[in-house]
């Protein structure tokens, strides 16, 4: 729905309407009358070198001077008025050209802003390390707080669930996946694996995901959640 409006000039590109756009043959949608990408950057201070150097924030140095963030807008315009603007912002220190937006927190996050009356700002911030990695596993939730979970959701006293050992267990499965190999099919996990899982505690320690903030309350709620959707929803057959 758009073309260049002229070759780039600078650190400025503008796409305005084709002429030639149809909305009757091309689905995509052209709201906006005019788009203007711009480009600008920050120099790198001189103590850049030494602050990053040692930090292992980035994979080489920063010479002083060069660039050392990073900024461009996507400004859609209506009637010569800006109605929608993409900004995204890159640093290389916290501390890199304050003037622009900065997170409330941190040293990331995804903001919504939308100007008028009521004036409305979502920041998404996060949470850890920069460049951390984490196991999602806030809640260790085992296979009987499960189906003690899905007997509370039927209105079943949860106490009816019984672990049963898995030395009594595993020769049903073994034998059930012998007749499975025996009819020439396979299940996506190895029957008396599924068993080994089920009677172990295969989890990450959930103190490594405290960092993004997840509630270990926010676990059985969800599945309680999901299991009264499923009792008021059944399935027709």
């Amino acid at each position: 729905p758009y073309q260049l409006a002229a070759p780039p000039a600078g650190d400025t590109l503008t796409l305005v309407r084709n002429p030639n756009w149809d909305p009757a043959t091309d689905e995509r949608p052209a709201f906006v009358d005019r788009f203007e990408v711009r480009m600008d950057a920050g120099p790198a201070p001189a103590v850049l070198d030494a602050t990053l150097t040692g930090r292992g924030r980035v994979s080489g140095d920063i010479a002083a001077g060069t660039m050392g963030a990073v900024r461009f807008q996507v400004i859609g315009t209506v009637d010569g008025v800006p109605r929608v603007v993409l900004d995204h912002v890159t640093r290389t220190h916290p501390d890199q050209v304050p003037e622009w937006p900065s997170p409330p927190e941190g040293e990331g996050c995804y903001r919504v802003v939308i100007t008028g009356e009521p004036f409305m700002q979502c920041d998404f911030v996060h949470h850890g390390e920069h460049g951390g990695r984490y196991p999602i596993n806030a809640y260790d939730l085992t296979y009987l707080e499960l189906h003690q979970l899905c007997c509370e959701a039927l209105g079943r006293d949860p106490k009816d669930v019984v672990v049963v050992p898995l030395e009594a267990m595993l020769p049903a499965y073994e034998a059930a996946q012998e007749q499975t190999a025996a009819a020439g099919v396979e299940h996506g996990i190895h029957l008396p694996d599924s068993a080994r899982f089920q009677d172990r505690a295969a989890v990450s320690d959930p103190a490594l995901s405290a960092a993004l903030g997840i509630e270990p309350d926010d676990v059985p709620a969800a599945i309680r959640e999901s299991l009264q959707w499923c009792v008021q929803h059944p399935r027709t057959a």
